[in-house]
């Protein structure tokens, strides 16, 4: 098969697979027996470890790629060693995930999910604990057309699921943060340092991303964060949503504990309303002003803010009497505000109350201002 490109890789796994002695064809050239099956994926069946195959990239028989189909449970890790006797051989390890289309893809990044690549060897090893159930595919690349056996080792081994605990406060201050705390533990037991992502989405989404974006460099597990817990488990982090938001935990695998994923919480930013400014007194069926700010910023001329007028009753209590809109207004006073304004008039004496209202949208749940009183007369 004529190579389309070859794929490199930025990453380089540094924990050691632990090997599972398997006997079964040991010493066997894979080469030998396949063809084009597994030159793409999803590969030919991943023969019992250990095995040993061959790549030939030369320009006469360019044999790039020996594709293996590797079928995996959630949380099951995934450990490969590989080595090569070929003098000036420099193979590479990758794995793709399920439903990867083809290892010639144009963005190959968004498909691999671990790899191994050690420039100028072809001593190589990874470890992945499987994100889902599904055939995945591991790809033996010779990187530098080069030829020569190599020797492939792997195992697979089933991780214990942690559990995870998480407590957020369901709204917030806009323009403040809120912080996501709990506890990770396994059998009951507390872990040590859980390495912990928290994961986010746009209420409405279906698609989760990382708020805690970091690399830990210094670990072999491929998009491992740097956020960590206590030694007893305990884990906090702070983000500032800035529109209704879904948050959840998730406890990171390492290769010797799974992943589990936490309750996912819905988080409301509440917007801010002023109490309306109204006069003091206002005559029957007279017109006057009502202002305020609004916040976060709204489209300028919409009318968003809802104002409610109650009477006051002879017993104290307050009867709903009309609702009108306000009109929003750009300010320079308060630049990150929009200014609510409404001209309006009450329809007999006595007292009354001004309530602002905003309902919630998708950027802010609702909000309710302080009352104005004002007095008719």
């Amino acid at each position: 098969m004529k190579r389309i490109f070859q794929v490199g890789l930025l990453v380089a796994a540094a924990a050691a697979a632990v090997a599972l002695a398997v006997p079964a064809l040991a010493e066997i050239d894979v080469n030998a027996q396949l063809f084009s099956a597994d030159d793409d994926v999803p590969g030919v069946a991943l023969p019992a470890s250990p095995l040993v195959g061959t790549l030939d990239g030369s320009a006469a028989v360019q044999d790039y790629d020996d594709v293996f189909a590797v079928p995996l449970l959630f949380n099951q890790r995934f450990d490969v060693d590989m080595t090569s006797t070929g003098a000036g051989t420099d193979f590479d390890l990758q794995l793709w995930k399920p439903g990867s289309p083809t290892i010639y893809a144009s963005k190959p990044l968004s498909y691999i999910v671990q790899a191994s690549s050690t420039e100028g060897t072809s001593t190589e090893t990874f470890w992945y604990p499987a994100s889902v159930t599904g055939t995945y595919s591991l790809n033996v690349v010779d990187w530098n057309d080069s030829a020569g056996p190599y020797d492939l080792t792997w195992s697979v081994v089933q991780l214990p699921e942690p559990q995870v605990t998480s407590r957020i406060p369901s709204t917030v201050k806009w323009g403040g943060g809120a912080t996501i705390a709990g506890t990770a533990t396994l059998r009951g037991v507390p872990l040590d340092r859980p390495k912990i992502m928290i994961a986010s989405r746009r209420y409405g989404s279906k698609t989760w991303s990382y708020v805690n974006k970091e690399r830990d460099t210094a670990s072999g597990n491929y998009g491992m964060p740097r956020t960590v817990g206590s030694s007893t488990g305990t884990f906090s982090y702070r983000v500032y949503p800035t529109r209704l938001t879904e948050y959840r935990v998730i406890v990171w695998p390492t290769h010797d504990v799974g992943r589990t994923y936490g309750t996912v919480t819905l988080v409301s930013p509440r917007a801010t309303i002023t109490t309306p400014k109204a006069p003091n007194r206002v005559r029957a069926k007279r017109s006057f002003s009502i202002a305020g700010y609004l916040k976060p910023k709204h489209k300028v001329g919409a009318r968003d803010v809802r104002l409610r007028c109650y009477s006051k009753n002879k017993n104290g209590s307050y009867t709903w009497r009309k609702t009108v809109f306000a009109t929003n207004r750009a300010t320079t006073k308060h630049p990150t505000y929009t200014r609510y304004t409404r001209t309006t008039s009450l329809p007999f004496k006595g007292t009354w109350k001004i309530v602002a209202y905003i309902p919630g949208d998708s950027i802010h749940t609702a909000r309710t201002s302080n009352p104005e009183y004002v007095k008719v007369y």
